[in-house]
């Protein structure tokens, strides 16, 4: 499906008539900071948070002269969370004479966008896309991402189950539909494994986001002489909250555990009286993380927009502008 994907956006190129685009800008035009990401689809849950941040940074930026002597326009084009809606917003921002692109928090719908920058020269970031292959330059050699790599967190996650709370065993349920998840995944069953022996994790098994039922999976895990002591869930919004919904509801007790893509309180309200659930996250929304420029983020962030970030993902977005 990658190979298809980055396909469609190379051919849509040719019936653009873009070519590079001249950078020869005036010492006084705004450089336009462009913005192809979801506002609308499942993926705007985890970027908007993001853009919001970084429309924040440079408002705050500009307010102390911009960047270089020059102010930066900020400039979205909604990729609606779909592949092809994502190499056209890059093109509209392409044409418009974008110096950098901020491309979705995930490479299965960011990377046609980043193709798009890649072919004409311009560099591009992802806020939070953990999935391999936005470090691996599938996506192009000017493409990078603020995330942590999934499998890095997939392996943290593992020596956190092994060292700090004492598990032996665990099931990973795996959510095949975006990249992200299977790094997730592989780097978590590699690392366990390699902790706690090749019989540690006691069963895998595989679903897909929009599958209305789990029940088999269930059935398969349920069958096991023992409940694991962990779960590893790799899965996203909103999939994973049926999922999990559907674990405690059969009565399955055993804690739960994913990356990044379980941040966030918005999808919580669909478990009902959640508890016995980890993900990880880069900061705490919740008033202990112990850096202070965390917190003074926060506060500058809820002053804008009322309420403070949905997610810490959200920091995300402020750190590319940073970069």
């Amino acid at each position: 499906m990658r190979k298809l994907m980055i396909a469609l956006a190379v051919a849509i190129l040719p019936l653009t008539g873009i070519g590079i685009i001249d950078a020869q800008a005036g010492e006084h035009d705004p450089i336009i900071f462009g913005v192809a990401t979801a506002a609308s689809g499942w993926m705007a849950a985890y970027d908007e948070p993001a853009v919001n941040s970084a429309r924040l940074a440079i408002e705050e930026l500009n307010a102390k002269g911009g960047l270089l002597g020059r102010q930066v326009k900020f400039l979205q084009v909604d990729n609606k969370t779909d592949r092809a809606q994502s190499a056209k917003a890059g093109v509209e921002l392409v044409q418009e004479g974008a110096d950098f692109l901020l491309i979705s928090c995930d490479f299965d719908i960011g990377a046609p966008a980043a193709l798009v920058a890649d072919q004409n020269g311009v560099v591009s970031m992802s806020t939070c896309g953990g999935a391999i292959e936005l470090g691996n330059k599938s996506a192009g050699k000017l493409v990078y991402s603020m995330a942590s790599e999934g499998g890095s967190t997939g392996a943290l996650l593992a020596d956190w189950a092994y060292h700090m709370k004492g598990w032996r065993t665990a099931y990973t349920l795996l959510d095949v539909t975006i990249e992200y998840d299977k790094s997730l995944c592989r780097g978590f069953t590699d690392e366990f494994m390699k902790l706690a022996g090749a019989d540690s994790v006691i069963l895998a098994d595989t679903f897909k986001n929009n599958d209305p039922s789990i029940s088999g999976q269930i059935t398969r895990y349920k069958a096991l002489p023992a409940e694991a002591e962990i779960i590893m869930m790799c899965s996203y919004s909103p999939g994973q909250g049926s999922a999990i919904r559907q674990l405690r509801g059969a009565g399955v007790t055993a804690p739960i555990m994913t990356g990044t893509v379980g941040d966030g309180d918005a999808w919580v309200s669909a478990v009902p009286n959640l508890s016995n659930f980890y993900y990880s996250s880069y900061v705490s929304l919740r008033g202990d993380d112990p850096r202070t420029d965390v917190s003074d983020f926060v506060g500058r962030y809820k002053a804008r927009y009322g309420e403070r970030p949905p997610m810490g993902l959200a920091i995300t977005g402020y750190s590319v502008v940073e970069a």
